[in-house]
């Protein structure tokens, strides 16, 4: 799989395109996820439809605030894999290599949520 965008543009036109490719990936995967915001500071924000226990996802080309926690964090400028426990959360953060991880950790909380209801 893997995510592919232009290095051409600007960050905001490459976080966005990385963000529809992104996008297209997970629904390809199984996984309902659209866009729901896209910030000035250079972040996407996204959810997976009809799964509102589902974490929401972040794509960014940088660290985010600190009282803003996502689930799960995908990184464009850094590689590699992380969690770290935030109370009784876990939280995971992905390198630009690490897409497949992340697609594969979406699809069995989406799977598992399903079940739940």
């Amino acid at each position: 799989m893997g995510l592919s965008f232009s290095m051409n543009g600007t960050t905001k036109d490459r976080l966005i395109a990385a963000a529809h490719n992104l996008c297209d990936l997970l629904n390809s995967q199984g996984v309902p996820a659209y866009i729901y915001n896209t910030a000035a500071t250079g972040s996407c924000y996204f959810r997976i439809r009809g799964c509102h226990d589902c974490r929401s996802i972040r794509l960014s080309d940088h660290r985010g605030r600190v009282k803003y926690r996502f689930k799960y964090n995908l990184f464009l400028n850094e590689t590699g894999y992380r969690m770290e426990q935030d109370g009784n959360v876990w939280r995971h953060y992905y390198g630009i290599d690490e897409v497949d991880r992340l697609i594969t950790h979406l699809q069995v909380e989406y799977r598992n949520r399903k079940r739940e209801e």
